[in-house]
């Protein structure tokens, strides 16, 4: 194995020079270029006074690079992965050609759901990751600011359903669903603990409104789910088991298949309206704002997370939380607008 080198990378973020640097820590500049530029290998002593002047950890400068080392994890897809460590094994799930998450990990085929993957990253780093599936567009921001505290939260986009049946089955950590039971009258927590246990852990993110996105004046005057879904209107209608779709379901009085595209997640409903492929849709207020849409209130949600029995134990999981129920979060939720952050935080089922 060779050894992965950021000394160059901790010097220009702490801003400092290769003199200033080489000084504190007590080297030759030349010494301290040949480090950089991986002509030499650091002594434990070098190694330690360059960590102590750079305020980091040794393994934050110099470690073994394990990347001939192949894990196996389960999964099916290939190509590009987020990786995580769940119950004692490795999961992967696919990335594609998404611009906006790096990969952990290329995968090829295995025997079986188990898949070879050539890691991106250490395994120390891998195994801080925490995959949390849903289709709220706040989760991103969660993610980011979870970061600051420790956590390595990774989003993946999913609908409700499935989230929670990825959560059920191990697959993810964390678990985001607005789904209405209507047996109980009771958002989310019914259907988490019919999958999951009565131990389970639910957490509030937000409450939002669920509503029809139009273009702006209404040009069609749609005011309810029966106008949108009448004919020659173009509904862009979210895919079976997202929350928006059983919410247009069950105005609708059971399953209808619109006519227009099936798009994936709320802000695609609003791009699909703003770029005139669709004429109306399902989608919360903060997606109308985004696409700069009108808005026409159906319904009041509550989206929350859901964790597995006795996830809280986990310190990955415990920093997460300690996020969600953080002043900044709830304060920067709520600059979107859409958003009310009122309950975020809120333990809703379960013990923290």
């Amino acid at each position: 194995m060779s050894i992965e080198n950021r000394l160059r990378a901790s010097r220009e973020r702490a801003g400092l020079t290769q003199q200033a640097l080489a000084e504190a820590a007590d080297l030759s500049r030349q010494a301290l270029s040949a480090l950089e530029a991986g002509r030499a290998a650091p002594s434990v002593g070098v190694a330690l006074r360059l960590a102590r002047a750079l305020d980091c950890r040794v393994e934050d400068l110099f470690r073994l690079d394990d990347d001939g080392a192949l894990l196996e994890a389960e999964g099916t897809a290939t190509g590009r992965v987020a990786l995580a460590w769940i119950g004692e094994r490795w999961v992967a799930h696919p990335l594609g050609a998404d611009p906006h998450t790096p990969a952990d990990g290329l995968a090829e085929a295995g025997k079986g759901r188990r898949l070879r993957v050539r890691p991106l990253a250490s395994t120390d780093e891998l195994r801080r990751r925490v995959l949390v599936a849903g289709c709220a567009p706040p989760l991103g921001v969660l993610a980011r600011r979870a970061a600051d505290r420790g956590a390595e939260p990774v989003w993946l986009t999913a609908t409700s359903e499935r989230a929670l049946d990825l959560l059920a089955r191990g697959r993810v950590h964390v678990a985001g669903a607005h789904l209405f039971d209507e047996d109980t009258g009771e958002f989310n927590v019914p259907l988490v603990r019919r999958r999951l246990g009565a131990g389970a852990l639910v957490v509030t993110l937000a409450r939002w409104e669920q509503g029809l996105l139009v273009r702006r004046g209404n040009p069609l005057g749609l005011r309810t789910v029966a106008d949108a879904l009448r004919p020659g209107v173009r509904f862009a209608a979210r895919e079976p088991g997202a929350g928006a779709r059983r919410l247009l379901e069950r105005l609708a009085g059971g399953p209808v298949a619109p006519a227009g595209p099936v798009v994936h997640g709320h802000m695609e409903v609003g791009q699909a309206i703003a770029l005139g492929a669709a004429d109306a849709g399902i989608a919360i207020r903060a997606a109308a704002i985004a696409a700069e849409l009108d808005f026409i209130q159906l319904a009041e949600e509550r989206f929350d997370l859901a964790f597995a029995p006795g996830a809280a134990a986990d310190p990955r999981l415990a920093r997460l939380l300690d996020t969600l129920a953080g002043r900044a979060f709830r304060r920067d939720l709520e600059s979107f607008g859409g958003y009310d952050a009122g309950e975020t935080g809120r333990v809703v089922a379960g013990a923290a």
